[in-house]
C-alpha cells in the first residue's frame, strides 16, 4: 500500500506546500517547497495569530480579502477550519495562479477572483460570511470606511471579522495604524472589538530579518535552520507591547447588544 507521508497523522504537512506548484519557481526551489514548505517565515508567524485568534472553530463561508495567492485560504482549508473559502483580490495574474493549484488539487472548496476591494459587495443571493480575514488589504483602499461597512453586510450576525494592518512606519506601505487608530475605526463602522493587539515585536523582527537575508543570499542554509527559526518563534508569544503590525478581532455590534438584552432578561 502506498501511503504518502500528508497522510500520516504523526507527520503534518508542512506550512504552504502548494506553492511548490507556482510556476514562477524553479525545480530546486519546488522540491524544497514540497520538502519544508513556504520559505516565508512572516506569512508562517501571521499564520499562527490567526490560528490562535480563531481557535478550532469550524466556519462555514469564509472571505479571504484580498487573498494575494491565497496562502491563508489554502491553509484554513486544509487545517479543516473553513469547509469553503472564497478569495478576491484585484491582481488577476494571482488569482488565477491560486485558481489553478486549488482546481489541480481537487480543492473545490477553494474560490478565487478578481475583484477590486474598493467596489466589492456581497452579492444579494448568496449567505453572509462566518469570517473576514484582511491581511494589510485595508491599506490599499481608497475609502476605508465604506469598505469597512460592506464588509460588516457581509458579515453574520455572530461572525468574526480578523484585521491585520501594519504599524512600524519601516514596512514598505502607504499607511500605518496604531492599536488606538484600528480600535476607532471598527468601531465607527459598526464593529465590536474583541482583542486587539500589537504582534511581531523586535524578537520576532529580528528572526524574520535573518531568515530573509539567508534566503536571499545564502538559500541552502536558509533550508537547514527553518525549524531552528520556527521552534525559536513557537517559544515566544503574542502579543507584544510595540511590534510591526497590529491584530484585530471584532464582531458585528449588534450582536453583542443582543448578548446584552438576553442577559440583562
Amino acid at each position: 500500500m502506498n501511503v504518502s507521508r500528508s497522510s500520516l497523522p504523526w507527520w503534518p504537512r508542512p506550512f504552504g506546500t502548494e506553492y511548490a506548484d507556482f510556476r514562477k519557481w524553479g525545480w530546486i526551489l519546488r522540491q524544497v517547497i514540497r520538502t519544508v514548505g513556504l520559505l516565508d517565515l512572516a506569512s508562517r508567524l501571521r499564520w499562527r495569530m490567526l490560528a490562535q485568534q480563531i481557535g478550532r472553530r469550524r466556519f462555514e463561508r469564509v472571505l479571504d480579502a484580498g487573498c494575494g495567492t491565497g496562502v491563508f485560504a489554502f491553509q484554513l482549508v486544509r487545517t479543516g477550519r473553513a469547509a469553503r473559502v472564497d478569495g478576491i483580490d484585484v491582481r488577476r495574474e494571482v488569482v488565477e495562479e491560486a485558481s489553478r493549484i486549488a482546481r489541480e488539487k481537487g480543492l473545490d472548496q477553494l474560490r478565487f477572483r478578481v475583484s477590486n476591494l474598493d467596489t466589492w459587495r456581497l452579492p444579494w443571493n448568496q449567505p453572509p460570511y462566518d469570517l473576514i480575514i484582511c491581511v494589510e488589504a485595508l491599506t490599499y483602499v481608497r475609502d476605508r470606511p465604506d469598505t469597512m461597512f460592506r464588509l460588516r453586510e457581509a458579515l453574520a450576525p455572530d461572525g468574526l471579522l480578523y484585521l491585520s494592518l501594519p504599524h512600524d512606519k519601516r514596512l514598505d506601505n502607504p499607511r500605518h495604524f496604531t492599536i488606538e487608530e484600528t480600535k476607532a475605526m471598527l468601531r465607527a463602522t459598526g464593529f465590536e472589538v474583541v482583542s486587539a493587539s500589537y504582534v511581531i515585536g523586535r524578537y520576532h523582527g529580528a528572526l524574520i530579518a535573518t531568515f530573509d537575508f539567508l534566503t536571499r543570499h545564502l538559500r541552502p542554509l536558509a533550508v537547514l535552520v527553518l525549524p531552528i527559526l520556527i521552534l525559536l518563534a513557537s517559544g515566544k508569544r503574542f502579543p507584544v507591547p510595540h511590534g510591526q503590525f497590529v491584530m484585530a478581532l471584532a464582531r458585528p455590534a449588534r450582536c453583542a447588544d443582543k448578548h446584552d438584552q438576553e442577559a440583562n432578561r
